[in-house]
């Protein structure tokens, strides 16, 4: 062991793009960064969000945090998005009502009450491994982020009409979405341009998680049978 991080009740930590730190956060969205050179921490923030935060996503520069909240009001909901600069703490953009599905829809009315009470996530939010987009999916609503430039990407292709579902980036120019379940039992994992929407290719996948390697056009999928995790080659679809 190089040296160990004490940092109880922190979420996933992360290496940055270029793996000279590993950052992250927890609950409380305390942010911190250390470099892997030194072992020493070289920066904490502690993040203030009002309106709470009840599922967030860190870029992988560290530089930005995803806040994402669910508020129930008149037999509706609504899901709001904030992307809030973690070292000024402010928000650069903000969407109280980024999903709100409206009165007379209570199938994803309903459904977003189910995810609050079990604890699951409303949203699936990714982000590029080089920590320059995000994208983020719920009900019938997409939405991506140039963060670099911090203003919306607009969403071409299939992914114009991308509904809430398992992704990944795979490097910046590629995002892995987990389909429908095919008739083997395994589901299709389609890999689309970014943003263009495009199709590339296509590989298999049984009902797991994944998340794009660091390097290189793999997945990074777990559990599998007898191992806790494995490699996807997406181009070969084999792990």
């Amino acid at each position: 062991v190089a040296f160990k991080i004490d940092a109880p009740d922190a979420l996933a930590a992360q290496f940055t793009p270029d793996s000279s730190g590993v950052v992250f956060h927890d609950a409380k969205l305390r942010v911190e960064r250390w470099s892997v050179a030194t072992g020493q921490r070289v920066s904490v923030k502690e993040m203030v969000v009002f309106d709470d935060c009840r599922e967030t996503l860190l870029s992988p520069d560290g530089k930005t945090l995803v806040c994402v909240n669910l508020k129930f009001k008149d037999s509706s909901a609504q899901v709001g998005l904030r992307v809030i600069d973690v070292e000024s703490g402010n928000a650069f953009y903000e969407k109280p009502n980024f999903y709100d599905p409206g009165l007379n829809q209570w199938g994803y009315v309903m459904a977003l009450a189910r995810q609050a009470l079990n604890g699951s996530n409303i949203l699936n939010v990714t982000a590029s491994q080089d920590g320059r987009y995000f994208v983020a999916s719920v009900g019938y609503v997409a939405f991506a982020y140039d963060l670099e430039h911090r203003q919306p990407v607009t969403l071409g292709g299939k992914l114009k009409d991308l509904a809430q579902a398992r992704m990944s980036f795979v490097g910046s120019d590629q995002l892995a979405v987990m389909g429908e379940v095919k008739k083997n039992g395994l589901c299709s994992v389609r890999v689309f341009s970014f943003p263009g929407g495009q199709l590339i290719k296509e590989a298999e996948l049984g009902d797991q998680q994944f998340e794009a390697a660091t390097k290189g056009q793999m997945l990074v999928v777990w559990p599998l049978k007898n191992y806790a995790v494995g490699l996807l080659d997406i181009a070969q679809n084999k792990v």
